[in-house]
């Protein structure tokens, strides 16, 4: 299947789902009842060429969130590491 610019996949009976381009952004749509959910054992967010990695969801474990395909954030069974510099909200900085 091929849709140009504007055109829609719709599914559900109350165009519950809508997937399109509208020129400018690709857009994943839920209007209906309940959650959109993204179901796998490791979710990966990537850059649009696959060069980069944005954020990771791993099954049982980690949620890592990268800047420039270096990981910054992630989440550990003991609480969170953070790799870098925290800057609160006065703009001060905390070095760890």
């Amino acid at each position: 299947l091929e849709f140009a610019d504007n055109a829609k996949a719709v599914f559900g009976a109350g165009s519950d789902l809508s997937i399109f381009h509208d020129g400018s952004h690709s857009i994943i749509r839920d209007n209906g009842t309940g959650s959109l959910m993204l179901q796998g054992s490791s979710v990966i967010m990537e850059s649009a060429d696959g060069g980069e990695v944005l954020a990771k969801f791993i099954d049982d474990g980690a949620v890592e969130l990268y800047h420039n395909n270096t990981k910054r954030f992630e989440t550990t069974s003991a609480g969170i590491t953070v790799t870098g510099n925290i800057a609160a909200g006065d703009n001060s900085e905390l070095q760890f």
